[in-house]
């Protein structure tokens, strides 16, 4: 297959994800937000086929880009990776993964993060930059 057809496909899949995560699941929508985390992880495929230790060194960068998007660079990243960096996360929802703090946003996110954590960081869209994060989600 073509690296524009993979990449192609990668991008709708993570486009439907953010869609169906977008509002978060404390709007009703538990099992298509699960179902978006595996069309994430499924996008991410070509990634993850990659050796561990090459899986774990780009995890822990997609970690430090995550961590960057408040603006303060702490080992925490404190925006919801599961709804697109859209929803603040909040500590009670935390889970402790290569010397970082990712704070989800709800109990599901948390719990659709942590069925494959390495999947799931792996698919995160991470905003460029701090502009690229909505006004008034900060």
């Amino acid at each position: 297959m073509s690296q524009t057809f993979l990449r192609s496909t990668r991008l709708m899949a993570v486009l439907a994800a953010v869609l169906l995560c977008s509002g978060c699941p404390e709007k009703g929508a538990k099992d298509t937000a699960s179902d978006a985390t595996g069309a994430a992880a499924a996008a991410a495929g070509a990634d993850t086929a990659a050796a561990p230790a090459e899986q774990d060194a780009k995890a822990e960068t997609m970690l430090a880009r995550a961590d960057a998007v408040d603006g303060t660079v702490d080992h925490v990243v404190s925006k919801c990776a599961m709804c697109a960096f859209y929803m603040d996360g909040r500590p009670e929802f935390s889970v402790d993964v290569h010397g970082y703090k990712v704070q989800l946003c709800s109990e599901h996110c948390k719990e659709s993060f942590e069925k494959d954590t390495k999947a799931a960081i792996l698919a995160m869209q991470i905003p460029k930059d701090a502009a690229d994060v909505p006004a008034g989600t900060e």
